[in-house]
C-alpha cells in the first residue's frame, strides 16, 4: 500500500471515530459522571486515559519517535492493570441463582400444608374464618 493511501486511510478512520465521539462532546463530561455508578466512573476514566495516552502513541509514531522508550508506553501499560482491576470487580458482582429444585420443594411442602388444613376443615364442618380464629388462637397461646 502506497504512504498516500496509507494517510487516506488514517484519516477516514480519525473521521469515522470523531463522528461516533460528537453526542458526546456536544455534552460537558461532567454531566455524563454525575450520572454514572462508581464502577462506571472509574470504567470511564480509564478508557478516558486510555484513549488519551493511545492518541498520544499514534502522535509519536506519525512524527518518527519510537513510542516504545516514550514513557507513554507505561502509561497504556498502567491502564492495562486497571481495565484488569476493573474486570475483576465486574467479576465479583453477585448474582442470584434460584436453586429451583429447593424452591420446588418449599412450593410442593406448603401445597401439601393448605391440601391437609383444608381436609382438616372440611372434615371438621368449620368454616375457613372459624378455622382461621382457631389457629390464632393457638398461636397466641405458644407466644405468650
Amino acid at each position: 500500500m502506497s504512504e498516500n493511501k496509507e494517510l487516506q486511510l488514517v484519516e477516514s478512520k480519525l473521521t469515522t471515530v470523531l463522528q461516533v465521539l460528537e453526542p458526546l462532546f456536544q455534552v460537558p463530561i461532567e454531566e455524563h459522571y454525575e450520572k454514572l455508578d462508581q464502577r462506571q466512573k472509574a470504567s470511564l476514566l480509564v478508557t478516558l486515559a486510555f484513549a488519551i495516552n493511545t492518541l498520544t502513541f499514534v502522535y509519536l509514531k506519525i512524527q518518527g519517535v519510537n513510542p516504545k522508550s516514550h514513557r507513554v508506553k507505561a502509561e497504556l501499560a498502567r491502564c492495562k492493570t486497571y481495565f484488569d482491576k476493573l474486570s475483576f470487580f465486574r467479576k465479583e458482582e453477585p448474582t442470584l441463582k434460584v436453586d429451583e429444585q429447593a424452591a420446588k420443594r418449599f412450593i410442593k411442602s406448603a401445597l401439601e400444608k393448605v391440601d391437609r388444613d383444608d381436609a382438616e376443615m372440611r372434615a371438621s364442618g368449620q368454616s375457613g374464618r372459624e378455622n382461621n380464629k382457631k389457629k390464632r388462637k393457638g398461636v397466641s397461646k405458644k407466644v405468650k
